[in-house]
């Protein structure tokens, strides 16, 4: 089965949330499995394809829950991930373990018919999709990014000791294709400026993995206006993904 075809956005410039795939979904727990998350699962899909863990940013919770349903309606399979203010988890996004995401990848993998695991994070969720793929670059198969920081804040741990504060995701540490996302109207951080410098990082790195920046110039944090684009565009990235390698001896 390939991949399903875009579908042209609503007339409103709406993206369009809802694809051909019939949708599955169960609630895993912290007390049964270790992780609040919603894990949502094509029912037609019988070839592996990528799948995604999917969190948001510092609202906490499972707002992230109708992307993960979306990507999942499009042939995708999608675990939505709360990593703080939900049952069984911090109330506040302090010394969040990288290795409760390291669970969530895992849990991804384990899954009938996943072949990778992509992450896909806004906000401070795009700063940890980054430093996720940074500190375990044999695990993600592909980041989405979006309005993310290029540096480090507070909020995150690993091996038991608070991430250093500030200091610069190293970006050319991950082994696959990387999009990123931002605003040039952003009065929460400059996002525009720190995917910038994520492109420059990668360039002098010669990061030898496609990447894509995606800056919208008239957009704020939430990139709003954007939205019916920016899916397009992230769905394009998966498909990228999950489309077979191609054969040398076969050519282009």
């Amino acid at each position: 089965m390939t991949a399903a075809k875009d579908k042209p956005a609503p007339a409103e410039g709406r993206p369009n949330w809802h694809g051909p795939h019939p949708v599955v979904s169960r609630a895993l727990s912290v007390a049964a499995d270790g992780l609040y998350a919603r894990w949502y699962a094509p029912t037609d899909v019988h070839r592996p394809r990528p799948g995604l863990v999917v969190f948001g940013g510092s609202n906490g919770g499972l707002h992230a829950a109708p992307l993960a349903r979306a990507f999942a309606s499009y042939g995708y399979p999608a675990l939505a991930l709360a990593y703080f203010r939900a049952p069984g988890l911090p109330s506040r996004l302090e010394n969040i373990p990288l290795e409760y995401f390291e669970g969530a990848i895992q849990f991804v993998r384990r899954q009938p018919g996943v072949g990778r695991v992509v992450l896909s994070g806004s906000s401070r969720g795009g700063e940890a999709a980054l430093l996720l793929a940074a500190t375990y670059p044999a695990r993600v198969q592909g980041v989405v990014a979006i309005v993310p920081h290029y540096q480090t804040n507070y909020g995150w741990s690993l091996k038991g000791k608070p991430v250093p504060y500030d200091e610069v995701i190293p970006v050319e540490c991950i082994r696959r294709p990387i999009l990123t996302a931002s605003g040039g109207r952003d009065r929460i951080w400059s996002s525009s400026v720190y995917t910038d410098q994520i492109e420059l990082r990668l360039r002098d790195q010669h990061f030898r993995c496609p990447h894509q920046r995606l800056d919208f110039p008239r957009e704020g944090h939430s990139l709003a206006g954007a939205q019916a684009e920016l899916w397009t565009q992230m769905r394009k990235f998966m498909r990228r993904l999950a489309a077979p390698p191609r054969d040398p001896a076969r050519g282009s």
